[in-house]
């Protein structure tokens, strides 16, 4: 068939395929053919642009035999057809196109701009008798009106366009019943529908004092109050509450949580929200002691600084808190509390080392003594690769600051094992891995207990026989006498010399015990004498391997931030960890904080032997002899105030450095 078009109608042939190309919601992405559907469209609409009408019309009639087309495509193609019928004149044609879009939007109307009379009148003929409409007034006025299962809108008369015939009306609303109705619609004809729909629940607003409350109804959170500002009364609306007893729970960090109960009702005449009064929360707090917290030190509470060490009392809120006690640039303290509601609180606070915990979320509880022991500062649950087990690979490692013990949970072997971890140590620059291995997670004991007593083991006196007293200790005081043997320590039988003393060590600083003796014709006696505090310098067992990063770790801590009469032996024993790790620049500065004095026993002379001796190893020889001068002239000791004299092994130092002493 041979087209002729006028200009006019080449216009309303343009604003067609504009129109047709913004009609409807969104579309597939794709389809079946070639191309996807929008794709396919528009070559149509350009077909009809350029007035290609037997092109546009075969490529519609190929789009709709597509069966996987959406219905919005459907849609819009049948728009198209519909209105290229129009425009050459077969009202017939587009007669069947509305018939088919009615079909599947009974709502569509053309486009009144683009639709000359004549096939308006078509339209309008198709409509009236394939579709009628429904005029519904409904209580409460915003339900959601679905037709045949298909979600509806009213037309901008009022109207709901639904083909003619039973229908299918299902109402719906939060809070109210769903009610479903079946109607005969006639076509051309509106039916009346008038439904008031029963509620089923109710709308409550909460209102408190203060804002920012959270709100439980029945053991379910449902949000918090706000306010519009400051000081304001806080409100949240919960919608929809079924109707009958509940119970509301409001609760507030630092007030006392408020509990009530009340019975929600609803009738026809009144179903608007429920307003209930402000409730007014009342404040609560913990009384807070901190004891053993150095002086100066910051006590925190998640984070928030409430006092100042040695503060008596500080009030915080009740509840789980992280307490934490924060001194000379490191944390002291970090415990999880319960804090009692209108209670007190004593916290007992000492030193710590300060750990990480790579690998998982919480210690493993193979670690559990070992967390027990430490405040976690960190934990990252990232990845662990096999390589942490080298030091290498932690220093590349961006750890925290302040962290003395880095703990890595390793994966499982191929053949699915576990508890297997490393123990990395900052300080000495060191990684262990652990499998199983104990290293102890008792505290070090830096400081023990002295007497005096040298006690041996004798062939011809026996054992545990007094072969020396040190003038002025308090061995001296009670009277203990060279050759005397050692029978019992507070009641404890006692045998060889290093049993005896180690009875004699163990019991606690300063604290009065007796000694069963024996002379040196048998005749027994009893004395009572009190022990002096000794600092002590671990043995070499304990600074290498897994051990030497526990030790570590708690020699920072304490000489860091522990109590004045310990912190410098902590910094001698970091400092010979430090050395034995070959780190001996670090070692000689620690060395440098120690402040032992000239005191009898491990002193002075003590620190500037260790202190020789780290700088030797740093071939700084003229600084070493110094350091060993200053050893060979004191009367100091190694170990502890009983130990062996460090003069002998300085000056064996200064002839190797081929120094003279005078």
């Amino acid at each position: 068939m041979s087209l002729r078009v006028s200009t006019t109608l080449r216009l309303l042939l343009c604003l067609v395929c504009m129109a047709a190309g913004t009609w409807g919601p969104g579309r597939s992405a794709e389809g079946e053919g070639d191309a996807a559907p929008e794709v396919r469209l528009d070559e149509i609409r350009k077909n009809l642009e350029e007035l290609r009408f037997e092109e546009a019309l075969s490529s519609i009639e190929a789009f709709m035999a597509d069966p996987h087309l959406t219905e919005e495509d459907r849609v819009e193609a049948l728009i198209l057809r519909g209105q290229t019928h129009v425009s050459y004149g077969d009202l017939d044609g587009a007669e069947n196109d509305y018939r088919e879009l009615l079909a599947l939007r009974p709502a569509y109307v053309p486009e009144a701009s683009l639709t000359p009379p004549k096939a308006m009148s078509r339209f309008t003929k198709v409509r009236d008798g394939t579709v009628g409409s429904i005029r519904l007034t409904v209580n409460p006025p915003t339900v959601t009106v679905s037709v045949d299962g298909r979600e509806v809108l009213a037309s901008a008369d009022g109207a709901i366009r639904v083909l003619a015939g039973e229908r299918s009306l299902r109402l719906e609303q939060p809070g109210f019943d769903t009610e479903e109705r079946t109607l005969e619609v006639p076509a051309g004809k509106s039916v009346e529908l008038t439904v008031q729909l029963m509620p089923n629940a109710r709308s409550v607003v909460i209102r408190t004092r203060p804002e920012g409350v959270n709100v439980t109804v029945d053991g379910k959170a449902v949000g918090q109050t706000t306010a519009p500002e400051p000081g304001a009364v806080g409100v949240l609306m919960v919608e929809h509450l079924s109707l009958g007893e509940h119970t509301f729970v409001l609760s507030k960090s630092c007030f006392r949580s408020a509990v009530y109960e009340d019975i929600v009702t609803v009738d026809l005449a009144d179903y608007r929200p429920k307003v209930y009064k402000p409730m007014i929360l009342e404040p609560a707090r913990t009384r807070l002691r901190v004891r053993g917290a150095p002086d100066g030190a910051s006590i925190e509470v998640d984070d928030k600084a409430v006092g100042i060490a040695p503060v008596e009392v500080v009030e915080a809120c009740p509840g789980e808190r992280t307490l934490q006690v924060a001194a000379r640039g490191r944390v002291v303290w970090r415990s999880i509390e319960e804090f009692p509601l209108d209670g007190e609180l004593t916290v007992e606070v000492h030193a710590r080392p300060n750990a990480l915990l790579f690998g998982t979320d919480t210690w493993p509880s193979g670690l559990g003594d070992l967390a027990s022991q430490v405040n976690t500062i960190e934990i990252d649950s990232g990845r662990v690769s096999s390589s942490l087990t080298e030091a290498s690979a932690w220093e590349r490692l961006d750890l925290a600051g302040g962290i003395d013990l880095a703990v890595a949970v390793l994966p499982p072997d191929e053949d699915g094992s576990t508890g297997r971890w490393v123990l990395y140590s900052p300080h000495l620059e060191t990684a262990h891995r652990l499998d199983g291995i104990d290293v102890g997670t008792a505290p070090p004991a830096w400081m023990t207990t002295v007497t005096g007593l040298h006690l041996v083991d004798s062939s011809v006196g026996g054992p545990a026989l007094v072969a020396g007293v040190r003038p002025g200790s308090p061995a001296a005081a009670a009277g203990v006498q060279v050759g005397e043997r050692v029978l019992a320590v507070d009641g404890q039988p006692v045998g060889a010399a290093a049993e005896a003393g180690e009875w004699i060590a163990g019991q606690g600083i300063a604290m009065p015990m007796t000694l069963e003796l024996a002379s040196r014709d048998g005749e027994p006696r009893v004395v009572k004498m009190q022990g002096v505090a000794s600092p002590r310098l671990l043995p070499p067992e304990w600074r290498s391997g897994p051990a030497a990063s526990w030790v570590a770790a708690w020699a920072s801590a304490d000489g860091a931030a522990g109590v004045a009469d310990v912190r410098s032996t902590a910094l001698a024993n970091f400092a010979l960890l430090l050395s034995e790790a070959g780190r001996h620049a670090a070692a000689v500065e620690t060395w440098r904080r120690v402040r032992w004095g000239d005191r009898p026993g491990v002193g002075s002379g003590t620190a500037a032997y260790y202190v020789g001796r780290a700088l030797e190893a740093l071939g700084r020889e003229k600084d070493a002899g110094k350091a060993f001068i200053e050893a060979s002239r004191s009367s100091s000791t190694a170990f502890t105030d009983q130990g062996p004299a460090v003069a002998p092994a300085a000056a064996d130092h200064l002839a190797d450095l081929g120094v003279s002493s005078d």
